[in-house]
């Protein structure tokens, strides 16, 4: 993906996995506002299509060597088909192509499943502090 009619498709798909969740389409799609966003020297999005639509998309971003997987999506009627596989694994290639001595991401509950049958295992959690009244 590397032109502005790319972003639009990237950015349509994302809003609308992450609207799942709970996340704003506006604010989602705002993210991904310029071609800077998902294209450059140190990021790369990616698209997968079925009949020439965008139904999956994941980016990499790359900081320190280290290939950071992220806005894995897919929309919610493609679920299933292997095409959020697909672009995780395109977006991992291009990171160790790159020089990634190692890729991350931090997984959804719909996607842990998937990226532990890709090989990906847990280092870590994130632990939640709530503020009590």
């Amino acid at each position: 993906m590397t032109d502005d009619a790319g972003r639009a498709d990237y950015a349509r798909v994302i809003a609308r996995a992450f609207a799942l969740y709970g996340a704003p389409e506006a604010s989602t799609t705002e993210h991904f506002a310029r071609l800077a966003g998902v294209v450059g020297p140190t990021t790369q999005a990616y698209l997968a299509y079925r009949d020439g639509r965008a139904v999956a998309g994941a980016i990499l971003y790359m900081a320190y060597g280290v290939g950071g997987i992220g806005w894995v999506g897919t929309l919610p009627e493609e679920f299933g088909r292997g095409y959020g596989r697909a672009v995780t694994w395109a977006a991992i290639t291009e990171g160790l192509r790159r020089g990634a001595r190692f890729t991350n991401l931090q997984a959804s509950p719909m996607g842990e499943p998937m990226y532990r049958r890709m090989g990906f295992t847990t280092a870590t959690h994130y632990r939640w502090f709530l503020a009590t009244t």
